[in-house]
This record gives C-alpha cells, sequence and structure tokens, in this order.
C-alpha cells in the first residue's frame, strides 16, 4: 500500500488516542462519543496522509486558554502515534478532538 493507512494501523491509532484520552486526560467517554472520535480520527488521519489541511477550528483560541494542558499532551501523544506514518496534527485538530469529548 502506498500511502494509505492499513485497518490495524487506524484501529491502533484510533483505540490509543481513546485509552489516552480516558486514562491520561481522565475524560470518561460514552460509547457513542467514541464511536463519533473513531471516525473523526479516521478522516483525520486519511486527509493528513493525502496532504490536504485541516480546516480551522473556531474555537482554538477559547480552547487554549481553558485546555492548554489537555491540547500540549494530547498532541504530543498523537503526533508520537503518527510519528511512523510521517504526519502530523495540529492544534486546530487536537481543539476539533477534545471539543468532542469535552
Amino acid at each position: 500500500m502506498d500511502d494509505a493507512v492499513n485497518k490495524a494501523t487506524y484501529k491502533h491509532i484510533c483505540l490509543s488516542i481513546i485509552e489516552f484520552i480516558e486514562e491520561e486526560l481522565k475524560l470518561p467517554l460514552q460509547e457513542e462519543i467514541g464511536t463519533g472520535l473513531t471516525l473523526h480520527l479516521i478522516c483525520t488521519v486519511k486527509r493528513l496522509k493525502e496532504g490536504r489541511k485541516s480546516p480551522s477550528c473556531e474555537l482554538k483560541n477559547k480552547m487554549q486558554k481553558e485546555y492548554p494542558r489537555e491540547i500540549n499532551e494530547l498532541k504530543l501523544y498523537i503526533n508520537s502515534l503518527l510519528k511512523q506514518e510521517k504526519i502530523q496534527i495540529n492544534d486546530d485538530e487536537v481543539c476539533f478532538i477534545l471539543r468532542n469529548v469535552l
């Protein structure tokens, strides 16, 4: 597979991020939130692998003021996961993720 991400990689990325959010950030997720987050993460990784930019998060500035620790920790964790895919997530995308779980 050229630049595509295989199903096992998507599964690992999504489950790892959800576990990090619940265990490290102490933000429990209801099943429907986890399902929506999984879809969002798959679309995000696919978009980044295709070289497309993330849209701007309209709540980014507010969230950066209210949740700086969560944004920083989640961004560092996700980028460590995505390093093998040679992609990086930006603050806008991290804010979208947190917006869905807060």
